[in-house]
């Protein structure tokens, strides 16, 4: 007797599932199918720029210094370091005495360094004093130079004039600075046929006060023994802004 054998049902099901799967599934051969996705392609177009107009302008305000700077030293030979020191001590104590007393206050001086050393060919020590002392009003610096050299100083040297405050001076430069950029804008605007807009941006570039001038002189006592005032003009400074700004155009 031939025997005869038979599939489990469940394999059976499956494998209808999976033919009538395949038979659904759409191929890229079969005319009429719809193309597979793709993805969409990138965007290359920027969109509507902004217009705008960038310059560069500079203002300049003239100002007379207010403050000054004078400087002083004093120095002493002795046998030893420790002579050498007191022999210069001395002499700078009688000229901050001096200038104490002409109504330069104490906390305007300021001690720069002392230094002592041997000389190698004498073999006599040396020491050396320094001193700064700021003068609030300008007017008085070459009496003071004068009167410290009086005193005892051995060498003097300034004025060195500044600027105590520029913050006034300098707003003024700036807003001249922002007026210069917007000249030169209206110009390139007039050019191009639109009108400027408002500012967009400020940038603050480096600016400040020009480097005031310096002048060394040395005083001199006159005949009778009172010290002549050195002439000295403080003359004027720069405070001086940069700006780039960008304006907006229609």
């Amino acid at each position: 007797m031939r025997s005869t054998y038979r599939l489990p049902l469940a394999v059976l099901g499956g494998a209808a599932l999976l033919a009538t799967a395949l038979a659904l599934k759409p191929s890229n051969s079969t005319p009429g199918a719809p193309p597979p996705a793709q993805a969409a392609p990138a965007a290359t177009d920027p969109g509507p720029l902004v217009p705008y107009l960038r310059f560069t302008g500079t203002g300049t305000v003239t100002v007379r210094p207010d403050t000054a700077q004078i400087f002083v030293s004093t120095v002493a030979a002795a046998t030893t370091s420790k002579a050498a020191l007191a022999a210069v001590s001395r002499k700078m104590t009688k000229v901050q005495d001096r200038l104490a007393a002409l109504g330069v206050p104490r906390t305007a001086m300021t001690t720069n360094g002392a230094s002592t050393y041997q000389d190698y060919d004498s073999k006599r020590w040396r020491a050396e004093l320094s001193l700064t002392v700021q003068v609030d009003d300008v007017d008085r610096a070459g009496r003071l130079l004068a009167e410290a050299n009086g005193a005892g100083a051995d060498s003097v040297g300034g004025p060195s004039f500044s600027i105590d405050d520029t913050r006034a001076a300098y707003a003024a430069a700036l807003r001249q600075a922002i007026e210069d950029a917007r000249a030169k804008a209206g110009a390139a605007a007039a050019q191009m046929g639109v009108t400027v807009g408002g500012i967009v941006s400020v940038d603050d570039q480096a600016g400040g006060v020009q480097p005031p001038m310096f002048a060394a002189q040395r005083a001199s006592a006159d005949s009778a023994g009172g010290a002549v005032a050195v002439p000295v003009e403080p003359g004027t400074q720069d405070v001086v802004a940069t700006v780039t700004v960008v304006f907006g155009y229609r």
